[in-house]
């Protein structure tokens, strides 16, 4: 957290230079508390005389210490409360008290949903409020909704203070859960987390795209840091390196759209958080990961069934492959070899739901013929119809980055 730094040595020296005053006036001195704030003295008493905060914990306007002579007097001055250094810091850090502030590329947007927050983005990753608005922005935020509109985010802080501060989006308090809408091309990039939210839930969705990246290669930090997440539509992808998991989470919830994680570390580390499944729960959309190993203390639930075949891609370490297309609620373990469904420990998985990767009626080329000679070149347009058909992300290689 950040820490507001206070020194005892000029306190000392203001109070002296203050009791040399007294001795030589009548006249009313301000005495400066640590935060530079001014307190009326009452001419001939001393400064041990004075009143001084006891409090070990920071008072707040719902939280008072009736006994500390300093907060507990009528109309007490909050801010002149002691607390703790911990407590301080804490305060000084956090957003505002009703939970509507977001961090993004470490700039504070605070919106709701009559009064959104906006901010624009560019090449040289600065994150700027002025002249940003309803017709110009490239990130909204509303309370409970953050639009990522072809944003460029990266924040460079190396989260010596807090890691979590070296995130390219991160709320570490009390907003609650929070939908990333995303339109157009994204990328969210952080020293320590991609993007960072310690007990709330992230869902995606939107028809754009997303790149996450956490440019660390430290243990204990990931790609996203979530209690959940959950993937609507939409293509999320995720990049670490070293020994970064893609995901720290509590559950992933695949229903649509693309997700593609390349880690350094595990592919998905399922951690235990309150209120979550522990697992990766596959409902549809398509899911490719890369780790060492693809998932780390959870399991794999496939959500088939008699309308729906989904389509499982495992490779193994040694290179060997296993297909399976399950029509049924199916968990796979890593590691558990045998049964209908065997699942050894694997460093890339793929999941998709069968049919739905190829849904073209038909691809036409504009030329039916060509006669080239070494060094020519010559382009060739395709013509997909339906217009609409999805064109599925190509599959991620173990190794490739």
């Amino acid at each position: 957290m950040k820490k507001r730094l206070f020194s005892p040595l000029l306190a000392a020296a203001l109070a002296a230079a203050l009791a040399a005053a007294v001795a030589l006036t009548a006249a009313a001195l301000p005495a400066f508390a640590d935060g530079g704030e001014e307190t009326p003295i009452t001419i001939g008493q001393s400064q041990e005389q004075q009143a001084e905060c006891t409090c070990t914990v920071l008072c707040t306007g719902d939280s008072v210490n009736a006994d500390c002579p300093v907060c507990g007097a009528v109309g007490a001055d909050l801010t002149a409360c002691e607390g703790t250094a911990a407590a301080r810091a804490a305060a000084l850090a956090a957003p505002l008290a009703d939970g509507d502030t977001v961090y993004v590329g470490g700039v504070a947007l605070s919106g709701s949903t009559g009064s959104p927050a906006y901010a624009t983005t560019d090449a040289s990753e600065n994150v700027n409020t002025d002249g940003a608005n309803e017709g110009n922005y490239n990130v909204k935020w509303d309370g409970t909704t953050l639009t990522l509109k072809d944003a460029y985010v990266i924040n460079r802080n190396d989260g010596s203070l807090e890691p979590f501060l070296g995130s390219g989006i991160y709320e570490a308090y009390s907003i609650g859960d929070i939908e990333i809408a995303l339109v157009g091309t994204n990328v969210v990039a952080g020293n320590c987390y991609g993007i960072y939210t310690e007990d709330h839930d992230l869902t995606f969705s939107g028809s754009g795209s997303l790149a996450v990246v956490c440019m660390d290669n430290l243990d204990g930090e990931s790609g996203i840091n979530a209690r959940s997440v959950t993937v609507e539509s939409g293509s999320l992808t995720i990049r670490t390196s070293g020994h970064v998991p893609g995901m720290n989470v509590g559950e992933l919830n695949v229903n649509g759209g693309s997700v593609n994680i390349a880690a350094g570390g595990f592919g998905v580390n399922i951690s235990e958080r309150s209120n979550t499944l522990r697992s990766v729960n596959i409902y549809g959309g398509e899911l490719t990961v890369t780790g060492s190993p693809v998932i780390m203390g959870g399991s794999f639930n496939v959500n088939g069934s008699e309308n729906k075949t989904i389509v499982v891609e495992l490779r193994t370490n040694s290179g060997d492959s296993l297909t399976h297309h399950i029509s049924s609620q199916v968990t796979l373990t890593m590691g558990h070899t045998g049964g209908e469904y065997p699942a050894p420990q694997s460093n890339y998985f793929h999941s998709y739901v069968g049919g739905e990767l190829a849904t073209a009626n038909s691809v036409s080329l504009d030329k039916d013929e060509l006669s080239l000679y070494e060094g020519d070149t010559e382009q060739l347009t395709a013509t997909v119809e339906p217009e609409e058909t999805p064109t599925p992300a190509p599959s991620q290689e173990p190794g490739e980055s």
